[in-house]
């Protein structure tokens, strides 16, 4: 007994060895098997990022030399194509004090970008049942507070109004004080309501597009009367949460302030800007945001469109924050009361690109700092620009954006009709302190008809007014013959865009036009 129990040891102790060994090789197997897979992966990112450099190497050459051109203390841009950032790139400082350089994660106040932050977290609480988009603001404000109104019975202003610039409100309250170089100066909720108590409409609500940062912050602060919680906290619960949007913030933290850019004024002292307090008017302009952050917003743009069930099935690569389909009711653009059709959707510039379907945008500038952001659906491309300069950067987010879709090595551009760059120039010439009636001899009778002259002229004297004289036109030829772009050229790099198309007559006149600064 004792033998066979001595042989059934042995023969355990070599079976438990048999077993060990075979499941030693099973790890070594496995390990290997991992190794390769992770050594693969690693050939294959590499190879994707050697792609990218590659894809991006000649934009980056250009890219810097706009920088050094314009003379920016930084430039910090992306480009998403679908879902995904593939090329992030920051030249230059973010402070010039301390030298520390610029990066895709600096922070930038993105300024009147703020604004379609704003209406996609109206559209959020609209999805919610919080609010209704043609639900008078009044609604959502106190009841003794009182609206400016129209004299003519025209209906009170609605928060849809407020997000498509149609609220017939003034760009900018009547009671504003400036503080130690802020116009601002933290504009406080009593005087807004005090304001807009003595404020008079510029026009009726819903008969015309007029672009107002009092009605963008109007509009806000009734969301956040709405939502029942501050304008930062509705914006991070409903929008930087969901999407990741980490760096992302209205009031700064001493962590932020460690990634925030200092602003760099427009003017020849270059000396450094005033970080504006815009108070309770901050839905219009007070977010800052890196470009790692604000590729995720923009990939989400770029969802607009796709079915919501797919997106909930985990279709997507970008968190959802609002839905496929009230994503592209933003971009749709909205109708005024006659029925016209609006260039701006809910807060988007929504126009023809010169490479077809639409281009959707929008800008911001302020004191020490500029952006630009804009997409096409058609091509599933998007790009940021970001600066902490007071200089216009809309002409190089314009050019970066027409680059990534078609880049300038491939096809052509097609000749402009020089019918266009006459218009063009003959426009140019009106922007003046008091424009000549001679203006409406560019337009079709019908176009006068929608529009009338005494509607055009003030355009082009308030562009005047706040850019000077025009110094130069350049224009794009568009899909359309006798359609395109075109860019006033005024000091300061300032730059004004519209698309035009002129009819086949002789001479040819305006039948469409829009011009954004």
């Amino acid at each position: 007994m004792k033998t066979s129990h001595h042989v059934t040891a042995t023969a355990s102790i070599k079976l438990l060895a048999i077993v060990t060994t075979v499941a030693l090789a099973v790890v070594v197997v496995v390990s290997m098997r991992r190794l390769a897979a992770a050594q693969e992966a690693k050939q294959k990112a590499g190879s994707r990022a050697a792609a990218k450099a590659a894809e991006f190497k000649s934009l980056e050459k250009e890219l810097e030399q706009r920088w050094k051109g314009e003379g920016l203390p930084s430039l910090s841009v992306g480009v998403v194509r679908g879902g995904e950032l593939v090329y992030a790139k920051s030249f230059g400082l973010a402070d010039r004090r301390s030298g520390r350089a610029a990066t895709p994660d600096t922070l930038y106040r993105i300024g009147s970008i703020t604004k379609v932050f704003t209406t996609t977290l109206l559209a959020a609480l609209r999805d919610r049942g919080v609010v209704g988009l043609d639900d008078p603001v009044a609604k959502h404000l106190p009841p003794e507070m009182k609206l400016p109104s129209d004299p003519t019975g025209a209906p009170a202003i609605t928060l849809r109004h407020l997000a498509t610039h149609s609220s017939g409100l003034p760009r900018l309250p009547n009671n504003l004080v400036a503080k130690a170089g802020d116009p601002y100066g933290g504009y406080s909720v009593q005087l807004l309501y005090d304001g807009l108590a003595k404020t008079r409409l510029d026009s009726a609500p819903g008969t015309r597009e007029s672009y107002s940062n009092l009605g963008a912050g109007l509009l806000g602060h009734a969301l956040e009367r709405a939502g029942g919680d501050s304008y930062e906290s509705l914006i991070k619960k409903h929008i930087f949460e969901p999407l990741g949007m980490k760096h992302s913030t209205i009031t700064l933290s001493p962590d932020h302030r460690k990634l925030f850019a200092t602003g760099y004024r427009e003017d020849a002292t270059n000396r450094e800007a005033v970080d504006w307090d815009l108070g309770c008017l901050a839905p219009a302009g007070a977010i800052a945001s890196p470009i790692t952050d604000m590729a995720k917003f923009l990939a989400l743009q770029l969802q607009a469109g796709e079915s919501d069930t797919a997106k909930a099935a985990g279709a997507s690569r970008v968190p959802s924050a609002i839905s496929a389909s009230t994503l592209a009711e933003m971009h749709t653009p909205q109708k005024l009361a006659d029925g016209s059709t609006m260039h701006v959707g809910l807060g988007w510039v929504v126009q023809p690109f010169e490479h077809g379907g639409s281009v959707i945008w929008h800008n911001g500038g302020m004191e020490g700092f500029h952006s630009y952001l804009g997409f096409s659906p058609k091509h599933k491309m998007g790009v940021i620009v970001l600066t902490n300069s007071g200089k216009d950067i809309d002409a190089l987010g314009a050019w970066l954006l027409s680059e990534v879709v078609q880049p300038s090595g491939g096809k052509p551009s097609r000749e402009a009709d020089p019918a266009l760059r006459n218009i063009a120039e003959s426009l140019s010439k009106h922007f003046v302190a008091n424009p000549s009636d001679s203006i409406a001899e560019l337009f079709h009778e019908q176009f006068l008809v929608a529009v009338p002259v005494t509607q055009i002229k003030p355009l082009f004297a308030d562009i005047f007014r706040q850019y000077g004289r025009c110094e130069g036109v350049e224009v794009v030829a568009g899909d359309k013959p006798r359609a395109g772009t075109i860019r006033f050229k005024f000091a300061k790099n300032k730059t004004v865009r519209g698309q035009i198309e002129l009819d086949a007559g002789n001479p040819p006149k305006i039948v469409s036009l829009l011009m954004r600064p």
